[in-house]
């Protein structure tokens, strides 16, 4: 329904983040500081950095005003690393909290698969470690060194969005209708406390089930996450869709997932009995449950 579509786009663009200077000057300020470190270490300063996760996107939303989370990727030499991964994270985190240690909300903490630094302003920066090699293959620093494309990820979503969403000549819509249902989803279930499953999931399964409508993002959002549920009833497991890999191996993963399925089942409750008779305000009132507005 016209109205209805009116609507929720509205919504959307009332939940979708704006604030796209705090983000650069988040990528900005890490940079700097990671060049400066590495100089004060008396380590070369020189590597490049790739946006990734929902910035990249470009899905985030208000929600992640709150706990703005910037990924990036920071890709040195192979001759610029220690060899080992643990050991060029380690340097990675010491010039963070050499640069400016004062500064920090709390001191940068090197993880598994990134270093992170945080800020009482409420974001916090991932810096993924990476090089290349002489052959100019890109490998990632975690447990240990792996294959990987920083920029493969984002390259296959703006793809599929294109590809499978409606084009605005050919229908009511606007274009980009899949990366408004991802913004969607992850307004209604991205505030959960670790409850559900994070951005990456969402966005790999509302792809995976996107049900495109020339019609109105009402009807496209409603039959892809009818899809999505009836997915999940059969299967927890998430691909990749880029290294093919199963990421959905941890328990507490497949759990997130399945409390996903659960609720997003009973939030689903609330249009059964509607159809083309109902008032808009009964839509209304079903949507708004669903997405949690």
């Amino acid at each position: 329904m016209a109205r209805l579509h009116e609507w929720l786009f509205e919504m959307h663009n009332q939940i979708r983040f704006t604030d796209k200077d705090l983000l650069r000057r988040a990528r900005q300020l890490n940079t700097d500081r990671l060049r400066t470190g590495l100089e004060l270490l008396g380590h070369s300063p020189r590597f490049d950095d790739i946006l990734q996760g929902s910035m990249a996107l470009h899905t985030m939303t208000r929600r992640d005003q709150s706990d703005v989370d910037v990924d990036l990727a920071v890709i040195f030499r192979e001759q610029d690393l220690p060899s080992s991964p643990l050991d060029a994270r380690t340097l990675v985190h010491r010039a963070l909290e050499a640069s400016s240690p004062a500064s920090f909300h709390r001191s940068p903490s090197r993880r598994t698969n990134a270093v992170t630094a945080w800020y009482s302003s409420g974001y916090h920066v991932d810096l993924a470690v990476h090089r290349r090699r002489q052959s100019g293959v890109l490998e990632h620093g975690g447990a240990q060194w792996t294959r990987s494309d920083p920029m493969a990820l984002r390259g296959w979503f703006t793809d599929t969005v294109g590809r499978l969403s409606p084009g605005y000549w050919a229908s009511r819509v606007a274009d980009g209708q899949l990366r408004r249902l991802v913004r969607l989803t992850k307004w209604a279930f991205g505030e959960s406390g670790g409850h559900f499953p994070g951005g990456y999931f969402l966005t790999l399964l509302v792809a995976e089930c996107y049900r495109p409508s020339p019609n109105g993002d009402d009807e496209a959002l409603l039959r892809t996450l009818v899809a999505l549920r009836s997915r999940l009833n059969r299967t927890t497991e998430v691909v990749d869709p880029v290294s093919r890999q199963v990421v959905s191996a941890r328990a507490k993963d497949r759990s997130r997932l399945q409390r996903f399925g659960h609720d997003l089942g009973n939030r689903l409750v609330e249009f059964e009995g509607l159809n083309q008779q109902s008032s808009i305000g009964a839509w209304k009132a079903a949507y708004k449950i669903l997405l949690d507005l």
